[in-house]
């Protein structure tokens, strides 16, 4: 009993990590299935990849000058 709450811990973090495994795992099957579509309204997800996209091409065309 005294290693309780070292079991409850590692407990916490197993299932923490299949969590987040599934979920990446669930995201990028979706991914996989349908095409990203730039423009639009931005939300979430979207406005992230745009903004990230916007820095590397600024940065390859200060390169390239």
């Amino acid at each position: 009993m005294e290693n309780l709450e070292l079991l409850v811990l590692t407990f916490a973090v197993v299932v923490s990590f299949i969590s987040f495994g599934t979920a990446t795992y669930i995201q990028f099957r979706n991914m996989s299935k349908n095409e990203y579509k730039g423009g639009g309204q931005s939300h979430g997800e979207s406005s992230i990849v745009n903004y990230l996209g916007s820095i590397i091409d600024d940065s390859a065309s200060k390169k390239k000058e």
